[in-house]
Order: C-alpha cells, then structure tokens, then sequence
C-alpha cells in the first residue's frame, strides 16, 4: 500500500516544464489522485555546493473538492524532478 504510492510520488509528467522557465516568485501546480492538489510557490532556485540547480518552494496540499488546505510546508527538489512533477504553470 505505502510502497505503491511511494513509486509514483515523483513520476514524470506527460508534458514537464522547461528547465529554463522555473522563476521565484512563479505558481506551479500537480493535481494528484482524487481531489489532492499541489500549489508550489517558487522561493529561490540556484545551484547547491556540487553545482546542481535546486528549487526551494512552498506547497500547499489541499482537498479541490472541499477547496480545504490540508497543509503547508517548505520543500527542495532538483530542478528536473520539480518540473516533471509541477507542470502545470499557475497566473499570478
């Protein structure tokens, strides 16, 4: 059960974002299984000590249905891995 939803967590995108698009300040958004949906607000993306390029972010889980935050935290990912997983671009 936890194992299967583990595998897909960052399971590529059918279309991902350009690389080059990421920007701070930018909304991305990935909308999961059932109501779940993702909101990730750009903080800063730049390269890390062994010069791979990260992005640092705000997610936001919320329930769509019931249009309810279930939580908020800070989260990093590599570039890469973001834009396959958030590629839908949000309007500001």
């Amino acid at each position: 059960m936890f194992g299967s939803s583990v595998g897909n967590l960052f399971r590529a995108s059918d279309k991902p974002l350009d690389v080059g698009a990421v920007r701070e300040g930018a909304i991305y958004r990935h909308s999961g299984p059932g109501a779940l949906t993702e909101t990730a607000k750009v903080v800063h993306v730049g390269p890390d000590l062994m010069g791979i390029t990260h992005v640092r972010y705000r997610v936001m889980v919320e329930n769509a249905r019931e249009h309810r935050a279930i939580f908020e935290e800070s989260r990093t990912l590599n570039i890469e891995t973001f834009t396959d997983y958030f590629s839908e671009a949000v309007e500001a």
